[in-house]
């Protein structure tokens, strides 16, 4: 079961299995065996520690486990060949205990050291770090679920063993027995002291000042990372100006990027998005960042801050909203792939997601992206994935509802039909803070487009303007762009380009209608009104000529 306990509270009274989810095993045991002995100095109590490894099984960990050692037993004839070849004069070694099958003999040997003297608590670290599919290649071992069910009282009469990986799944035939906690990765105060330590150290070895503007933007940008990974990006990021040196914060975003790139589906966005060019999202834009000025400020209960799901045809701009928040307030943004997730093995799909979710929660606050959930999860009560998709749903819409960290979510969808179909608890009050259609953009907002983009690809300002009736700003953009690469004028290039709500028109004029009582304009912020996305027809004939009319 899971446990909102400590790791060391549940070793120190004693909890027979743990399993402790980290990414950082070599740091989580070096940091517990040092609380574990320092509290035993002060209750007069030995705290004997002993890690397991495949390569090598069981083997001494702290000082007071070296002294006691490993019981031996006699070598064969063929290990005494070997051993000669090496001039090695040796009739002994040590019991490794590195099978499964010899996890009873491991308990037995390690309750008999507790035998000689009550004052003694045996640790066993189980590292499973090197397992790639753990839940495949160990725990769904019966001689392990056997071994570990019956010999629960007696690793509670000397001690814990304390379980390492990456992902919290135990098998069903366990949930009884062990406790699930975890060790995260550093804290932003511990970020703190990493880069301030850092600092001292390469000011130290290179006789050279490192000035640091600004301090809260580097500690974010090593959120997600582990100890070692800090340190050691820190060191890259480490670069000489003129008389002093500096953290390049790009370099940090670059390293950062790598790392989160092994997550399946998840990858951080790097752009130059600005909100100022955001045209026709005044409503929505001021609605989010006064929900992340909350977050800033610490004014906000965890939790309660969720996101916000942006529906529209395929070109509006939607997915330029998110980057552009993330710009705007400075956050890092993760573009999240579900189709990336699913994985070839039996429960690997899930392990992915649960790995994500870990991710998210280490790296918030932060943005994050889901772009046209719609199709990821299309035909998703069809046949044909035995239920992994149902499960990862059910995974991700109770992660929604629940999780209790800062990351703002911006999740886009073409099409509410597929998602009504396919996922309706999507639309359960309280996943989300709220819901915004995003109309196609009117005539001010057309205009505003036009400049925008005529201005970023220098094209020529006087020129007539082709007949953009229902153009979303993803086709204005393609207008200016075919006009730029093919030196052609804006007219010409329109005779080429396909309009989206042409193409789409009954999905989008359903979407609409049914946007009406459903959504905030992201235009606005008020209720959406299909009377406020209308033609502009009546105001083109006076204000403007249209190219070729």
């Amino acid at each position: 079961m899971n446990s909102t306990i400590d790791i060391f509270s549940l070793v120190r009274i004693g909890q027979p299995l743990i399993l402790l989810q980290t990414w950082e095993p070599n740091r989580a045991i070096v940091e517990l065996t040092q609380q574990l002995e320092e509290k035993a100095k002060a209750t007069n109590r030995k705290t004997i520690v002993f890690e397991w490894r495949i390569a090598v099984g069981l083997f001494p960990f702290n000082a007071l486990a070296q002294e006691i050692g490993l019981p031996c037993k006699p070598l064969t004839q063929e290990q005494k060949e070997a051993a000669k070849q090496y001039g090695e004069k040796v009739e002994q070694k040590p019991e490794t205990f590195q099978e499964p099958s010899q996890l009873t003999e491991m308990f037995i040997f390690l309750k008999s050291l507790e035998a000689e003297e009550q004052l003694r608590q045996i640790i066993v670290f189980y590292r499973l770090d090197a397992f790639e599919n753990a839940k495949e290649h160990f725990w769904n071992n019966p001689i392990v679920i056997d071994h570990l069910k019956h010999n629960a009282e007696l690793i509670g009469s000397f001690g814990s063993v304390v379980f390492l990986y990456h992902d919290q799944f135990v098998p069903q035939a366990l949930t009884k027995d062990i406790m699930v906690t975890e060790f995260k990765l550093p804290s932003k105060e511990e970020r703190a002291k990493i880069l301030q330590l850092q600092k001292t150290n390469l000011e130290t070895q290179t006789n050279i000042k490192i000035e640091i503007d600004n301090e809260p933007l580097l500690v974010d940008r090593l959120a997600g990372m582990g100890k070692l990974e800090a340190e050691n990006a820190l060191r890259l990021a480490w670069q000489k100006t003129n008389n002093h040196a500096v953290f390049d914060v790009n370099t940090l975003v670059e390293i950062k990027s790598k790392i989160i790139s092994q997550v399946p589906g998840l990858s951080i966005y790097e752009g130059e998005e600005s909100v100022d060019n955001l045209i026709g999202f005044e409503g929505a834009k001021q609605y989010c960042r006064k929900l992340i000025q909350k977050v800033k400020s610490s004014n906000v209960q965890p939790g309660l801050i969720k996101g916000a799901i942006l529906f529209g045809g395929a070109g509006v701009g939607k997915t330029f909203f998110a980057k552009a928040l993330g710009s705007a307030e400075n956050w890092i943004t993760l573009s999240c792939n579900f189709s990336a997730m699913f994985g070839q093995y039996v429960g690997q799909s899930e392990t992915n997601v649960r790995r994500l979710q870990y991710t998210i929660e280490e790296l918030s606050p932060c943005i994050v992206m889901i772009d046209e959930i719609d199709k990821a999860f299309a035909g998703l009560n069809g046949e044909g994935d035995s239920g992994v998709t149902k499960r990862v749903v059910g995974q991700m819409l109770t992660w929604f509802n629940d999780r209790k960290n800062d990351a703002f979510f911006i999740v886009t969808a073409n099409q509410v039909t597929a998602l009504l179909n396919s996922i309706p608890e999507l639309f359960r009050a309280g996943r989300f803070n709220k819901f915004f259609y995003c109309p196609f953009p009117n005539r001010k907002e057309k205009d505003k487009l036009w400049e925008l983009y005529i201005k970023k690809y220098e094209l020529n300002e006087k020129q007539k303007l082709p007949n953009d009736n229902k153009f979303s700003g993803a086709e204005i953009r393609a207008c200016c762009e075919d006009a730029y690469l093919l030196d052609i004028s804006l007219a010409e290039a329109a005779k080429s380009q396909s309009v989206i709500y042409d193409i789409a028109r009954p999905q989008i004029e359903a979407m609409e209608e049914w946007a009406e009582s459903k959504c905030l304009s992201s235009r606005t912020g008020l209720r959406f009104s299909r009377t406020d996305n209308e033609l502009d027809i009546e105001d083109l004939s006076t204000q403007r000529k249209f190219a070729g009319e």
